[in-house]
């Protein structure tokens, strides 16, 4: 699906899975996700999201924040910038993944 939103872990952890199911990563207190939907990078989400227990969790929709982030547009440029550098890196990793699924796979 295609994101609207970002969301902020304000407590709790909860995974990251892969479309595989693979778990990838833990977010903890703080964490954040989804950032790269409201930027407009048109990107499908790469992952889910699962509560490992109780958690607070914020959401920040892209409509809202367009309209706070306007005013600051050197913020916006940074952003862009940490989310192409997610972008590239979520791909590397995604292909290092694949990579180790054909290799399981193979060995099966």
């Amino acid at each position: 699906t295609r994101g609207d939103s970002m969301y902020f872990l304000a407590s709790g952890t909860a995974a990251v899975y892969s479309s595989s199911g693979i778990e990838l990563g833990r977010l903890i207190d703080g964490s954040h996700f989804g950032e790269v939907s409201i930027l407009g990078k048109g990107h499908v989400r790469t992952a889910t999201i699962i509560a490992m227990e109780d958690c607070e969790v914020y959401r920040l929709s892209a409509e809202i924040f367009q309209r706070l982030i306007e005013p600051y547009s050197h913020l916006l440029v940074e952003m862009h910038k940490l989310a192409d550098a997610k972008i590239a890196r979520v791909t590397k990793n995604k292909q290092k993944l694949s990579e180790e699924e054909l290799y399981d796979n193979f060995l099966q």
